[in-house]
């Protein structure tokens, strides 16, 4: 398995950002994006990409615990 840059899990991070900000702006409440599962799905992986990657540079120290 190869070695992944650090830099390219703060990426991901920005990239599930932008995209969680490019889905939600579609709707003005949570109750309509309850029903589009769709959308629901894509927005919780988007959220999971980022606390994996987050763990990742939690665990080779570029970002603190404590936050």
């Amino acid at each position: 398995m190869f070695k992944r840059e650090m830099e390219m899990f703060v990426f991901d991070i920005l990239v599930a950002i932008l995209k969680i900000e490019d889905t939600s702006k579609r709707y003005s409440n949570v109750e309509d994006l309850l029903y589009n599962y769709n959308d629901w799905d894509s927005l919780i992986r988007e959220f999971e990409i980022i606390g994996e990657a987050s763990k990742h540079l939690i665990k080779n120290e570029m970002i603190s615990k404590e936050y």
